[in-house]
């Protein structure tokens, strides 16, 4: 089997095979929907052993581009070329000389769908790779097959996978991802009643890993989805033992199962998927146990029986004596105990609470009156803690995270009342994109709660852009870009209020849509006429009568198709507004950021006590007051 791509596949891709080739009788119907000759009644579903089964494949192609067909039957003296229009008729039929075997050839793909062409154009080396993984899936399960994957780039020719005939699952391994890799697999077997399960599984001691690129599951020979209890069980027992990602190779072969669940078959249903899940967990403990580990270092078992070499880290202090020993014991709360070698001959001179004081590049300490000890800037107290010998035994602290940016120790010291505010700690320059929140959004919001905004005190404007502000409760200084604090609220508020008017049209325009898709729309009809787009769903299919508009800007049928696109991905919400909102183009968003922009308060404005406690208090009832539309943070920590 070759498959070829044409620029990324955007000027069109080809499969070749020389298999038995399809037979004259077939022709009128090849790329008609529903159309199979892969199974003869409804108990053959259970017994697949062919790819295709469905009749999806060929006629979704047509509808969405051109499709030309050449084979030739090995009953046959000649070969025919066939070219298809986006119904599944044959348009052409004509005779040719050719090997048996038969060629799929794709052009103009989503040449009528804007807004998938330009999906495609977009991400296109993405979804090369998704290719590139899914030939190497069949090249793996099928071993006894050639399978190439050629790629033509500008008269350039790039072969991603050439897999030739081999013997053993093994062996192809080591083939499309290297010796030193396959090496260190190891092969299991077990049985669960009549189905049976085959694998290979990475090594938890080995130094090569993909970072989870090897993870592949196959039923009867098909590269499906892992099952969601399936990988996290995995995933669980490794990180009983590393911080790696698990790879994997897991095959299952019985009659048990059922493919027909999603049009693409990625889902499958197994009829005893617990127990065949639970036997594959307990095969996959049992080769970690057996693992013999090189680097002790990465091990990260939490239970009592596992006992870790203790690390050396060196403790500077500046006129004191040193730390010696930083001994890590498993624990179910991934904490640390320190413990001094030399606590035993001068106990007076473990701890001493004074400037300078650095323990690792990682672990920070924030003891109360201000001590810390870690790479973060020292600062030192104007009273020292006096600490006994049997406090400073023991000190107990986490691994720091973006998340959690204080350590506790306060179980391990005398308790007293707390003199000092606690600062905030925020990282510099903390800055939250909208659009997607990530680990900066979690350091962010759980240091600061959106209902500081109602609490800062105003401490006036700099540089005619900016406005200092002072949360009385830690003493902290915030500093607020002025303008995309205001801009923010304004984006905000015309989300809300913006009234979207309706263009009925004197013609209404019929909707290009697959089956699939007009379910799609007919289910979120309310949410496209909330935000403009009058539909009916006719016989014929589904009419567009009314476009929406605002001002002067008009959408069209482009903004709507990636509405569906939208929709496809998210799926139902009960919450009207919100599923509305999440499935506006971007055309909305950059229509209300835009007259945010504008009518927001521009830097050189000089400000006022009142407006600037207007701006101030504004960002406390929005959603996402973090950064403006543009991506701009609003408030940084000082």
């Amino acid at each position: 089997v070759t498959v070829s791509l044409l620029n990324f596949g955007l000027q069109g891709l080809e499969v070749t095979d020389n298999g038995s080739g399809i037979p004259s009788s077939d022709f009128p119907l090849l790329c008609k929907d529903n159309c199979t000759s892969k199974m003869s009644s409804f108990e053959n579903i259970t017994q697949v052993s062919t790819l295709g089964f469905r009749g999806q494949a060929l006629g979704s192609l047509a509808k969405m581009a051109s499709v030309q067909i050449t084979t030739r039957h090995f009953s046959a003296e000649v070969g025919h070329t066939l070219q298809f229009d986006h119904q599944g008729e044959v348009l052409d039929k004509c005779s040719l000389s050719r090997e048996v075997g038969t060629s799929v050839k794709v052009t103009n793909l989503f040449n009528w769908m804007p807004v998938r062409k330009e999906n495609l154009t977009k991400r296109k080396t993405f979804y090369l790779k998704k290719i590139q993984k899914l030939i190497e899936a069949y090249c793996l399960v099928h071993t006894d097959k050639k399978i190439k994957l050629l790629h033509l780039l500008d008269k350039k020719k790039d072969v991603l996978i050439d897999s030739v005939p081999c013997k053993a699952t093994k062996d192809k391994v080591s083939m499309l991802f290297g010796r030193e890799f396959a090496k260190h697999l190891e092969e299991f077997n077990l049985t669960c009643g009549s189905t049976q399960v085959t694998g290979l599984f990475l090594r938890i001691d080995s130094q090569t890993n993909l970072a989870g690129q090897f993870q592949f599951l196959f039923v009867n020979s098909r590269y499906v989805s892992a099952p969601p209890n399936l990988k996290k069980a995995i995933s669980a027992i490794v990180k009983e033992f590393t911080n790696k990602t698990p790879n994997y190779l897991i095959k299952i072969e019985g009659n048990s199962c059922d493919f027909n669940l999603t049009p693409d078959k990625m889902e499958v249903y197994l009829d005893r998927e617990e127990e065949i899940v639970l036997k594959i967990k307990e095969q996959i403990l049992k080769l970690c146990s057996q693992s013999e580990f090189n680097d002790t270092s990465q091990l990260k078992r939490k239970k009592s029986s596992v006992q870790e070499t203790p690390k050396k880290a060196k403790l500077d202090t500046a006129p004191t004596k040193k730390f010696d020993i930083i001994k890590k014991t498993p624990r179910a709360s991934n904490s640390c105990i320190l413990e001094s070698s030399d606590f035993k001959a001068n106990p007076q001179s473990v701890l001493a609470l004074e400037s300078g004081v650095k323990i690792g590049p990682q672990p920070v300490l924030s003891l109360e009156g201000g001590v810390k000890i870690g790479p973060q800037p020292v600062y030192t107290p104007k009273a020292t803690p006096q600490l006994s010998t049997s406090e400073v035994a023991k000190l107990t602290f986490q691994e720091p995270t973006t998340k959690q940016l204080k350590w506790d120790i306060k179980d391990a010291l005398p308790q007293k009342p707390n003199t000092q505010p606690v600062p905030l700690n925020l990282p510099s320059g903390c800055s939250v994109s909208n659009e997607s929140p990530d680990t900066d959004l979690a350091a962010l919001a759980s240091q600061f709660k959106k209902c500081y905004f109602s609490e800062l005190k105003i401490i006036g404007q700099f540089n005619r852009g900016f406005i200092l502000t002072l949360l009385p409760s830690t003493q902290d200084l915030f500093i607020i870009d002025q303008h995309a604090a205001n801009e923010k609220y304004l984006f905000e508020t015309l989300q809300k209020t913006t009234t979207i008017h309706k263009q009925n049209l004197l013609k209404p325009i019929k909707l290009n849509l697959d089956l699939p898709d007009q379910i799609l729309v007919k289910k979120f009809m309310p949410a496209f006429e909330h935000n403009g787009f009058c539909l009916e769903d006719r016989t014929q299919g589904i009419w567009v009568t009314a476009l929406p508009y605002s001002k002067n800007s008009v959408f069209k049928l482009d903004d709507l198709y990636e509405m569906i696109n939208k929709a496809r991905e998210i799926g139902w919400m009960q919450d009207l507004e919100s599923l509305a909102k999440l499935i506006r183009p971007f055309k909305f968003r950059s229509l209300f950021a835009s007259r945010a922009c504008r009518k927001a308060v521009m830097i050189g404005d000089v400000l006022d006590f009142k407006t600037m406690t207007s701006i101030v208090r504004s960002l406390e009832g929005l959603e996402q007051p973090w950064n403006c539309p543009h991506g701009r943070p609003t408030l940084r920590f000082l």
